[in-house]
């Protein structure tokens, strides 16, 4: 399997959340009448979370934009990193 990398200006991370737990406030609950009304609000922001107990890949580049690489992990049961392969480009 051949994995391309490009060195394209568009490319930007600052920080790398390899997992975020959901955040959630606690219920609220009101009466209205012979009515009793419940409410509970749920943040679950996993767009760019590493999916949990599967093997991904994350792209890397150098800060001047001369390297770029990968490395191929794994996060299992929320805090173990299983890291399986890495690679940088080399500058000839």
């Amino acid at each position: 399997m051949a994995i391309w990398i490009e060195n394209e200006p568009g490319f930007q991370a600052d920080t790398a959340n390899l997992y975020k737990d959901p955040f959630a406030y606690p219920p609220d609950s009101w009466e209205s009448g012979d009515t009793l009304f419940h409410s509970s609000v749920v943040y679950s922001n996993n767009c760019f979370s590493i999916p949990m107990d599967q093997i991904c890949y994350i792209g890397l580049k150098k800060t001047n934009g001369t390297r770029l690489g990968w490395i191929r992990l794994g996060v299992f049961g929320y805090y173990k990193v299983l890291v399986l392969e890495s690679a940088i480009q080399h500058i000839y």
